[in-house]
């Protein structure tokens, strides 16, 4: 009776690769471990630019506040805590608003400031295009709301 119910057990299991045997080409098993190994691979969203008519290419600029002594606000690839974390951000740091999701912030942001009195110089390109993901000379990513207070905008 073991014999049956293994045999039986791996029939139910291939039954779905049977009816479809394309199913391996669609997701090799290749791409499923990579995914398996790197969960926040999927968590990557740019952000995006302009599209604001006659308005800046970023509405609004702030700084970052809200951390305690000796931390820093990870600036991550996507709005989600799952996303890899691709930079950081010290207190005082001051950054453009361009984009939104939820409670996220997608900003652009000069690495190498250390204070908003620096202003922000990145090169966001003309506001009056279509919406697009930014390619200037500064970083950019998302970072959660909570840690920025409104400069301007």
């Amino acid at each position: 009776m073991t014999k049956k119910f293994s045999a039986l057990s791996l029939l139910c299991l291939a039954a779905p690769a049977l009816a479809n045997p394309w199913t391996s080409l669609v997701r090799p098993a290749k791409a499923v471990a990579k995914q398996a190994a790197n969960p926040a691979a999927h968590l990557v969203r740019r952000v995006m630019v302009a599209g604001n008519g006659d308005m800046d290419a970023c509405l609004s600029t702030s700084f970052v506040r809200n951390l305690k002594p000796g931390a820093y606000l990870s600036v991550r690839a996507g709005p989600d805590t799952r996303s890899k974390e691709i930079g950081h951000l010290r207190p005082g740091h001051a950054v453009w608003n361009c984009d939104s999701a939820g409670e996220w912030v997608g900003i652009v942001y000069r690495p190498d400031q250390r204070s908003q009195n620096e202003g922000i110089d990145c090169d966001l390109g003309p506001s009056d295009t279509a919406r697009r993901a930014y390619r200037g000379d500064c970083r950019s990513g998302w970072v959660h709301g909570s840690y920025l207070l409104s400069l301007a905008g």
